[in-house]
């Protein structure tokens, strides 16, 4: 299939005709209000009896939000919500995995310069340290500095943002140890393109691996087997992903967080908190061994589901703010209701449109009985007389929780979220995919007085520029 409304890069697309719906628009806000006010948990519902494994490590609830604003920033308000099309709707970031939310316009552009040190090759860092090593980003004024700020809107994601810029300058170094005569221009050129390479097999390798079916995963990304064409049109971030399959991540969001073994839990609504003025206070420098691995108590995210953390029905304005271009007051403040609201004012298909063309054989599987524990997603959905017309974002998270036990996305939303990704891989012709094809690897990197070190997970560059207290081994 072709998108229904193909767009340029700097705008979106749509994959499927808009829904248009026959209920009066007050009709279907009052049912998706209801909808959004019955998914406030800070619990998984799944009874414990059908919990067959673990889902993944907090860290990835993260790293999604890092790849979600590395791929897409629509600014508009919610008020205008609806008010304007898709195609005529900026994408602030290139729809490519290319780290424009890390690099801004590079060193040479004015607008970033403050994110550069005087070599106009590395990047700045924070100057507060965790093992000895400096893990947060630069300040100015106080404020910290990144090309996106929305990477400052939580402690978790803002030190991944921060990991990033140090394997960047790791690349910097070991390219100044092993090449001469290069320019300062060439050297942040091939550092810059070793580190995008990298971070783009680690979304399609370590990312997309860890929450998408694999099944769908093996089919799309090992055979690409791909439904959606991209090659008549070109390719832009899609509203079906913006707005709704990419969202997966609101949902293993917890309550709270055990940063490290020093400190207590940490509530959701204090990781909001420290976005102000002010390096990270070392106490909370998040332990990625516990956040990413299996190995030592670890962090799980919560499972992929209907449920939605109680601190994410209340966003801080200066949250809100960051993902606007306005600072005037915006509600709804409630992430779930937002999400359905905007979804339905844009005319996001429904979940059926999308089942038909991309995986028609594909059916919700009905909820496991438990004895003495009554469980059934679908109550809510058949109370509102929405199950001919689930709203793509809560069928993506309803079809995990009852295909895939909450562990990861089920075929519909895996098939939407690798094409998407996979099509914006394939369609930069600077990409690794589409310089080396399917079968590349990234080189091991180079580290002084130890083997070369290849990196494979999210996990492996923590520990490579010096976040855990693991040695990194060939």
């Amino acid at each position: 299939m072709r998108p229904f409304a193909p767009s340029p890069a700097d705008r979106y697309s749509r994959l499927f005709p808009p829904f248009e719906d026959p209920l009066p628009i007050n009709v279907v806000e009052e049912k998706l209000q209801r909808l959004a006010d019955d998914m406030k948990a800070d619990q998984s519902r799944m009874p414990l009896e059908i919990l067959e494994s673990d889902p993944v490590g907090a860290g990835y609830t993260y790293f999604g939000q890092f790849i979600d604003h590395d791929l897409t920033e629509d600014r508009t308000p919610f008020r205008l919500a609806g008010l304007v099309d898709p195609n005529d709707t900026e994408n602030r970031r290139t729809p490519w995995l290319d780290l424009d939310s890390l690099y801004g316009h590079g060193p040479g552009c004015p607008d970033y310069k403050e994110l550069y040190e005087e070599d106009a090759v590395s990047f700045r860092l924070g100057e507060v340290r965790v093992h000895g090593e400096a893990f947060d980003v630069p300040l100015k004024d106080g404020w910290p500095q990144l090309a996106d700020p929305r990477n400052s809107e939580n402690i978790i994601v803002r030190q991944i943002h921060a990991m990033f810029l140090k394997l960047h300058n790791l690349a910097v170094a070991e390219i100044k140890r092993t090449t001469s005569d290069l320019s300062s221009h060439a050297v942040f050129t091939e550092a810059r393109q070793r580190l995008q390479w990298q971070y783009q097999w680690l979304v399609r390798h370590d990312f997309l691996k860890q929450i998408c079916q694999p099944d769908i995963y093996n089919a799309v990304v090992e055979n690409g087997q791909c439904t959606i064409d991209w090659n008549t049109d070109g390719f832009s971030i899609p509203v079906e992903f913006s707005q709704a399959a990419f969202r997966f991540g609101h949902s293993m969001v917890r309550l709270d967080y055990k940063l490290n073994d020093g400190i207590a839990r940490l509530r959701l609504d204090k990781l909001f908190a420290e976005h102000k003025p002010g390096a990270i206070d070392p106490k909370l420098a998040v332990d990625w061994e516990q956040f990413l691995t299996r190995n030592r108590k670890p962090e799980f995210s919560m499972r992929i589901d209907t449920g939605i953390a109680t601190p994410l029905f209340d966003l801080p304005d200066a949250s809100i703010h960051l993902f606007v271009s306005t600072t005037s007051p915006h509600g709804p403040k409630a992430l779930p209701l937002r999400t359905l609201l905007r979804g339905s004012r844009n005319k996001l298909p429904i979940a059926e449109q999308v089942r038909e063309q991309l995986c028609p054989a594909s059916v919700l599987l009905p909820p496991r009985k438990v004895i003495d524990h009554p469980y059934d997603p679908l109550a809510i959905v058949r109370e509102l007389e929405l199950y001919e017309r689930i709203p793509l974002w809560y069928y993506v998270l309803l079809e995990s929780e009852l295909n895939e036990n909450g562990l990861r996305l089920g075929e519909l939303g895996s098939r939407l979220v690798l094409e998407v990704i996979e099509g914006a891989l394939s369609n930069d012709p600077g990409s690794f995919l589409a310089v080396h094809g399917n079968g590349w690897s990234p080189p091991p990197w180079e580290v002084p007085g130890r083997d070369r070190v290849p990196i494979r997970t999210l996990f492996d560059v923590a520990t490579l520029v010096g976040l855990t207290t693991t040695h990194p081994h060939s």
